[in-house]
């Protein structure tokens, strides 16, 4: 699956879904996300197209819920445009409805091959990440 140009998530990722071989750019939304804070087990392969020239986003993937395995990666560098980051914990971008939730990523484990940045929001417990790119810890939600 490829998905290019997408203006609101390029993947909706949910409750233990596994989604392989997969592509898609983050110009105008979120590559993809896993939105939802109650969704479990996850499996998420994902290749990095080319994000450079886009317009309103510095969201390259968004991360919340229990258990998942992350593996992001890209082709080349240049693709990522270095505003673009990893947010875990966090509302904004595409998804999750509920006004009730309490935004956390639990037992995230990250392979983050990009350069992006990956940012651990309050909420965000026993992540185990590996990245390229730099992993900061943010004291303010989002």
């Amino acid at each position: 699956c490829v998905v290019r140009n997408c203006v609101a998530t390029g993947y909706n990722i949910g409750n233990a879904d596994t989604v392989i071989n997969c592509s898609a750019d983050a110009k105008y939304a979120e590559a993809f996300c896993v939105p939802y804070t109650d969704a479990k087990g996850a499996y998420v392969e994902m290749n990095i197209l080319d994000s450079r020239n886009g317009l309103a986003n510095n969201l390259l993937a968004k991360i919340n819920g229990t258990g998942h395995e992350v593996i992001i990666k890209m082709a080349d560098p240049a693709y990522i445009p270095e505003n673009l980051e990893i947010k875990l914990s966090v509302w904004e971008g595409y998804g999750n409805f509920n006004k009730n939730a309490v935004m956390h990523a639990t037992d995230i484990k990250l392979e983050n091959e990009t350069t992006a940045k990956v940012l651990l929001f309050p909420g965000t417990k026993n992540p185990e990440i590996k990245s390229e790119g730099e992993v900061v810890k943010v004291s303010k939600s989002k």
